[in-house]
């Protein structure tokens, strides 16, 4: 799942991946199962603590190791998203399976996603 602004200097944004494999395989359950991928290619496995979705907005509050890796201001980042209602189901409904995936400890709080 990737959210991003094509923007004029090329795409600034994040990308969302898990591993791909069943839950049946006990190799998909370990941790980290989900990385975050930026429009620079850093990459951090694991690392979000909590998203919150709001119509055109999306909060997230990584780890401080996170945030570092991915070369972010700071721990929370805010995306101004410009999506009709539909695209934002279609941001939710893909988002959730890649954050929600794994151990329970592992996953991150989701606010927003029903």
């Amino acid at each position: 799942m990737a959210l991003y602004d094509p923007g004029p200097d090329g795409p600034r944004g994040f990308e969302f991946q898990r591993d791909l494999r069943d839950h049946d395989d006990p190799a998909a359950w370990q941790p980290p199962v989900y990385c975050v991928v930026t429009g620079d290619h850093d990459v951090h496995y694991g690392g979000i603590l909590a998203v919150t979705w709001q119509a055109s907005r999306c909060t997230m509050l990584f780890t401080e190791q996170a945030a570092a890796a991915l070369n972010l201001p700071g721990t929370e980042l805010i995306l101004q998203l410009r999506l009709t209602e539909e695209q934002s189901a279609t941001a939710t409904t893909g988002l959730e399976p890649v954050l929600s995936f794994g151990a329970p400890d592992l996953v991150p709080a989701l606010t927003g996603f029903d």
